[in-house]
């Protein structure tokens, strides 16, 4: 086992400014499939998206060490002020709380890749040679194109 090197933290939206910016699921769920060796070597950290407990949960379960809230806790800001954060915050333990209790675990160290259901997200999951067959495509099509 390689010693930890730090820390990888990866921001999935700019402000809400990129509304197709990949989800945490989708990051991590692509650094599982092209570079698990991250998750040996690095605590990762996922920031951006988080707005529920559930997302927390699925988050950590691919393997992220901590999650961002920031925004659901600027909505309980803006909402009610203080208690609006810490009623925000209490939401948001109840839920992560309820989900790892369906998931038949009680602390977050028991959470696994193995205890979600990730089947939906992984044919959303990047794949290059997709990507080289699209282009090769493209590549075509534009060539067709020119000849008319």
């Amino acid at each position: 086992m390689h010693p930890r090197l730090g820390v990888l933290c990866f921001r999935t939206t700019v402000g809400g400014a990129l509304d197709t910016a990949s989800t945490p699921v989708h990051v991590l769920l692509e650094m599982r499939q092209y570079c698990s060796e991250v998750f040996d070597r690095l605590d990762v950290i996922a920031d951006g998206g988080i707005l529920r407990g559930t997302d927390a949960v699925k988050a950590l379960a691919l393997g992220a060490k901590a999650v961002g809230i920031g925004r659901a806790a600027l909505y309980g800001l803006a909402a009610s002020g203080q208690e609006g954060v810490e009623r925000t915050f209490r939401i948001l333990a109840d839920e992560t709380m309820t989900a790892m209790r369906l998931l038949g675990v009680q602390r977050v160290d028991q959470l696994s890749y193995q205890r979600i259901n990730t089947l939906l997200v992984d044919s959303q999951i990047f794949d290059s040679a997709s990507l080289v067959y699209k282009s090769e495509l493209i590549n075509k099509r534009s060539s067709v194109r020119a000849k008319f």
